[in-house]
């Protein structure tokens, strides 16, 4: 267990505390920090601080909505969890699994090489995630659907205990099983320079 330091100024949104200092990541629409979650033994956590000021556009808006629908839905051993989600004012605060390996992209930083079967063991787990996404039999308006992320890149892909974790389904949508494979479904989002050709 990762206790709280002492002597830090915590800001706190009901039972969860953060320190702004300590910065994990900043995404889209807001920043996301390590915070502690006080009614479970100062459990670590990771809060997300969305300004509702940065989202006053509508295709935001929308944006933001969907990524806390297909969050409140998710469960996977490969996918980050939301915990617990809190509202002031001001400011959204998704609260998630604390992931303390930190993401591919800083290990591609590191100039970390992988082994081939490394590498495999990555992408078996990032598509093990979406098995046990569609295994959820997730629905909307009694529809099974399939969920499309739309921006894997190596930022959005976690380590926690040494696993992968898929993170930020921002942009994920979902597909009734009828229309899955129409091609009108399948527009352009995402990172460019991870896009599929």
């Amino acid at each position: 267990m990762d206790s709280k330091p002492e002597f830090v100024e915590y800001k706190q949104i009901g039972h969860y505390l953060y320190d702004p200092d300590d910065l994990l990541g900043e995404g889209q629409f807001g920043k996301v920090y390590k915070g502690f979650d006080t009614k479970n033994k100062n459990r670590v956590v990771a809060i997300k601080v969305i300004e509702f000021k940065k989202i006053q556009h509508e295709t935001a808006v929308v944006t933001l909505k969907r990524e806390i629908e297909v969050l409140r839905k998710l469960k996977g051993e490969h996918v980050v969890e939301l915990v617990d989600m809190l509202r002031t004012e001001n400011n959204l605060y998704l609260i998630m699994e604390y992931c303390e390996g930190g993401d591919l992209e800083g290990q591609i930083k590191n100039n970390k090489t992988f082994s081939e079967k490394e590498a495999l063991q990555i992408i078996k787990q990032i598509a093990d995630a979406f098995v046990s996404i569609d295994k959820l039999g997730i629905t909307v308006n009694g529809a099974k659907v399939t969920v499309m992320h739309r921006d894997i890149k190596p930022a959005n892909i976690l380590y926690r205990d040494g696993k992968v974790k898929v993170v930020d389904f921002g942009f994920a949508k979902f597909l009734d099983e009828l229309n899955k494979n129409q091609q009108l479904n399948h527009s352009y989002k995402g990172t460019p320079l991870y896009m599929a050709p």
